[in-house]
C-alpha cells in the first residue's frame, strides 16, 4: 500500500510539472537581476541554469533579442530620457558657513554662479550660515551610469597589445629568431 501511495504521489508531482509552462531562462534571469540583491551577473545567470562558461560573459546574454526586449519593455529610451531629464536636475541641501562681512546680495550671487539656489540664512555673533539646493552630481552620475550599462550603451573598451619585438631591427629580429629556434631544437633532443 506504501509503494502505491508513493507511486500516485509521484505521478501527480510530474503532472504538475507538465501543466506549468516552462519559464524561460532570459526572463528569470532579467526578473533577478531587476530585484537584484547585490548578487553580481554571473551568480543570477548560474542560478538560472546557464553554463559557467555563458555566465562569465553576461554581454552574450544582454546581446539576446529577448534581453533587448525586455529591457526596452521595462527601460524604455523614452524612460531613459525622462529619468534622465529629471536626474539632471537632482538637487540635495547643503550648507556653508560664510563672514559677516559678506552681503547676502553678495553670498547668493557667488552661489549662483555654481549653480545653487540660496534658502536660509542663520546669522551669529561671528558668522552666517547658509542653506541652499546644490546640484546632487554624485545621484546624477549614478544614476545615468547605471541606466547606460543596463542598456548596454557603453563603447567597447580599447584593448592595447604590447609588441614585445616591434622596436627591432630586420637583423636583430632574424637573430632573436634564430635563438628562439635553436632554444626549440635542444628541448626536443
Amino acid at each position: 500500500m506504501k509503494n502505491k501511495t508513493k507511486t500516485n504521489q509521484f505521478k501527480q508531482k510530474i503532472a504538475r510539472k507538465k501543466q506549468k509552462e516552462p519559464i524561460d531562462r532570459v526572463v528569470l534571469a532579467y526578473k533577478k537581476m531587476v530585484e537584484n540583491g547585490g548578487k553580481s551577473m554571473y551568480q543570477i545567470m548560474l542560478e538560472c541554469g546557464y553554463s559557467e562558461a555563458y555566465a562569465k560573459n553576461s554581454k552574450k546574454l544582454k546581446s539576446t533579442k529577448k534581453w533587448k526586449e525586455l529591457t526596452e519593455e521595462h527601460l524604455s529610451d523614452l524612460e531613459l530620457i525622462k529619468i534622465h531629464k529629471s536626474i539632471l536636475q537632482s538637487r540635495k541641501i547643503d550648507n556653508a558657513v560664510f563672514p559677516l562681512g559678506l552681503e547676502d546680495y553678495e553670498i547668493i550671487e557667488l552661489l549662483s554662479e555654481v549653480g545653487c539656489v540660496v534658502r536660509r540664512f542663520q546669522e551669529t555673533d561671528f558668522q552666517k550660515h547658509v542653506w541652499f539646493w546644490s546640484p546632487d552630481n554624485r545621484s546624477r552620475l549614478d544614476a545615468l551610469d547605471k541606466a547606460y550599462k543596463i542598456k548596454n550603451k557603453y563603447a567597447p573598451q580599447e584593448v592595447k597589445f604590447k609588441r614585445e619585438f616591434e622596436d627591432l631591427s630586420d637583423e636583430e629580429l632574424a637573430e632573436t629568431l634564430q635563438t628562439i629556434k635553436d632554444e626549440l631544437t635542444k628541448k626536443k633532443k
